[in-house]
């Protein structure tokens, strides 16, 4: 994880669960707008299910989809890095956060814009949330 300040993004690395997902990630590149779609539960993920090219000014209409600047891929090991907005409340909760520790990532169902989409950062483990 590490995060910029200024720009108000945080680049976080995931896990991706399904092999069609890695597949997938041949058709993209560093820099490409994202939709990333996680596998999971109601409201619960821990790992990405697939990767969509993000379409400009479609809404997002269905849950645990999460708009990204896709950083990079590591295939092979089945992960990927992505670039994330997050709100100023969440800055001061993560600041102390160092790259290789995890964070816990709270984000709307179907969200307006990518501004919008996470609504806390928080480290991994923490009992509370910075809104």
């Amino acid at each position: 994880m590490s995060l910029d300040t200024t720009a108000k993004t945080m680049t976080v690395k995931s896990r991706v669960a399904y092999q069609e997902a890695i597949s997938e990630l041949k058709h993209f590149k560093a820099g490409d707008r994202v939709w990333i779609v996680w596998s999971g539960i109601h409201d619960s993920s821990d790992a990405v299910r697939q990767v969509r090219r993000s379409e400009a000014g479609r809404k997002i209409d269905e849950n645990l989809v999460l708009p990204a600047e896709l950083v990079s891929t590591e295939a092979p090991n089945q992960y990927l890095t992505i670039r994330i907005k997050v709100p100023e409340s969440a800055m001061t909760a993560i600041k102390t956060v160092k790259p290789g520790e995890w964070v816990t990532v709270t984000s709307r169902h179907q969200p307006s814009t990518e501004e919008e989409a996470v609504v806390s950062v928080r480290p991994y483990g923490a009992t509370t949330t910075t809104e």
